[in-house]
């Protein structure tokens, strides 16, 4: 299921949910989104491809892989890929400034972001995302988050996609020409409510401070 709002504003932004079907504090967050509303002050200004459920079949069973037991944020440099990967990479007929992955991590103990970017102006941006995120949930400050190097709950990815063996959807969003590009974690052992919440606040927070300094 795609969303389309604001079609053809200045900037483009992708927010996408439920990759991995056992995650679902980010599917809960962008139909609160959109229940909410909280994306129509930024209509204006932004042109939004909305993703809420990637995997519909691993939500529906609990399950981080799909109904073929396949790691779709794994496949995005397959050939060919696995229908749900398929109909991402259809989105990308034209790239998009902003890509915003909603993801839930239950090994941590606090909210925390991967950012992959390409101007080195503008590596505060994340910082800027997890300053507003912590009024509503704490961030994963561990010097080492999943094996990667972070900071205050960034890890700033530096490798590019040809130095990968996979590439999860970040990569290929990087790939096929986007500025900034965030996966946004929350810690899986919050209510869902709170989970919900974080993200509630990071998304819009992404939107602000991307135009604050990208543009």
């Amino acid at each position: 299921m795609r969303i389309d709002k604001g079609v053809q504003r200045p900037h483009r932004a992708l927010i996408s949910a439920g990759i991995h079907g056992d995650e679902p504090g980010g599917v809960e967050a962008v139909c609160a989104m959109l229940e909410n509303n909280l994306l129509d002050d930024f209509l204006n200004d932004w042109e939004f491809v909305i993703l809420p459920c990637i995997n519909p079949d691993g939500l529906n069973r609990g399950t981080r892989n799909n109904s073929m037991d396949q790691d779709l944020n794994r496949l995005f440099n397959t050939y060919p890929p696995p229908e749900e990967v398929k109909c991402v990479q259809d989105i990308f007929e034209r790239p998009f400034d902003l890509t915003l992955e909603l993801h839930e991590d239950t090994e941590s103990n606090g909210y925390y972001l991967y950012q992959k970017i390409r101007r080195h102006d503008c590596e505060r941006f994340g910082g800027l995302i997890l300053r507003d995120v912590q009024l509503i949930t704490p961030l994963n400050l561990s010097n080492e988050i999943d094996g990667h190097v972070a900071e205050g709950g960034m890890i700033e990815v530096s490798k590019q996609p040809v130095q990968l063996e996979f590439w999860p959807m970040a990569f290929y969003a990087y790939h096929k020409g986007a500025n900034a590009c965030l996966t946004l974690e929350t810690p899986g052992g919050e209510a869902l409510e709170r989970r919900v919440e974080a993200h509630c606040a990071a998304v819009p927070s992404a939107l602000r401070h991307y135009q604050e300094l990208f543009v």
